[in-house]
């Protein structure tokens, strides 16, 4: 994930949901015990990941007034957990039955027996992940708002795809609700009403980057991007140090022959001229 989108709001509050909390700060220990503990035994299909789930009911009882997301909660347990149970199940019966264990930690943790409307248990799974892709967007609108208004700032390519495509579901969603009353829609009103219904201004990124992420990238090599053909051999040494040296031999020998043909011009032309004056020289004429 691009390193801008990791520190939004609900990115960063599921990754504390993820790791968890093992123990539990302010009571409760029998309610976890003796009906948390049982019911995450039972439910089916979440065996795997039961640990995880029981981890993050805890982190959300650890929670205090004033805590960061406190308020938003138990909204991000239900999109978190509602991910994990439509990893493992189709139906919505088969949703409804296992989701519904947060419902029951929720009124626990509230005196006023505080719950979930009932339809935000009978949503499909293909409604489920458009609305919790909705959800997040309306959580991180305000982040984004503020870091794109940097006039310095340049989305990467990532970034820009995020704020364009949930743009683009918010107001999808919008107009197939606009005289509807199904659970779906009922949850995309709670989702919109005290946020993107209130957010006039549509984001948008000032620039965006030309390179490409890593994730983005995948396993493509970087040369890959631009059309250019990396040579075969860039990456070894001695591709390079080899046609190096032989240029370097070729030289030796083409400077030696050179240099032997020279000075065998010049002795013959000195013996020559020596005998011709019958003068004794100093040097003998000698073949090279």
């Amino acid at each position: 994930m691009d390193k801008d989108l990791a520190v939004l709001p609900s990115f960063k509050f599921y990754s504390r949901l993820d790791n968890g909390n093992k123990n539990l700060l302010y009571g409760h220990d029998d309610f976890f015990k003796f009906f948390i503990r049982p019911r995450l035994d039972i439910l089916e299909h979440m065996s795997n990941i039961k640990e995880n789930l029981l981890n993050a009911f805890i982190y959300i009882a650890n929670m205090k007034p004033g805590d960061d997301q406190y308020n938003e909660r138990w909204n991000y347990l239900f999109y978190w957990m509602g991910d994990k149970v439509y990893e493992n199940v189709k139906e919505i019966s088969d949703f409804s039955l296992n989701i519904d264990i947060i419902n029951s930690l929720r009124k626990r943790m509230h005196n006023n027996n505080e719950e979930y409307n009932d339809y935000f248990f009978k949503i499909k799974k293909s409604e489920f992940i458009k609305l919790k892709k909705l959800y997040d967007y309306s959580q991180n609108y305000d982040a984004i708002k503020i870091k794109i208004n940097s006039p310095d700032y340049e989305c990467s390519r990532e970034y820009n795809n995020y704020i364009v495509e949930n743009h683009n579901l918010y107001n999808a969603i919008k107009a197939e609700c606009l005289s509807d009353t199904t659970p779906y829609c009922k949850l995309y009103t709670n989702i919109t009403k005290d946020t993107l219904e209130k957010k006039k201004s549509i984001l948008n990124c000032h620039g965006v980057k030309d390179t490409v992420s890593s994730e983005e990238r995948g396993p493509q090599r970087g040369s890959d991007l631009t059309g250019e053909t990396t040579p075969t051999n860039s990456g070894n040494p001695t591709a390079i140090i080899l046609p190096v040296l032989g240029v370097f031999v070729i030289f030796s020998l083409f400077y030696k022959v050179k240099h032997t043909l020279f000075y065998s011009a010049w002795n013959m032309d000195t013996c020559s001229f020596s005998k011709k004056k019958n003068k004794p020289r100093g040097r003998r004429c000698r073949n090279p």
